[in-house]
């Protein structure tokens, strides 16, 4: 027995009678996560590098009065 929603899943999963290959659900989150966290290590890396270079530059600017 088929609900709507299964039977639209089941039209899209089929192309031309053969069943196309989808990924799991633990698959797809596994890679969405994965992104997530690869995006937070560059956003921490160039915070760290914004303080170093704020850093950096209060050092100059109280050197040079």
């Amino acid at each position: 027995m088929f609900i709507k929603g299964d039977v639209q899943m089941e039209i899209l999963a089929r192309r031309f009678g053969k069943k196309i290959k989808l990924p799991p659900t633990v698959q797809i989150k596994r890679e969405i996560l994965l992104r997530w966290l690869a995006d937070q290590t560059e956003i921490e890396a160039a915070e760290v590098n914004k303080d170093r270079f704020e850093k950096q530059r209060g050092v100059d600017l109280k050197a040079g009065r």
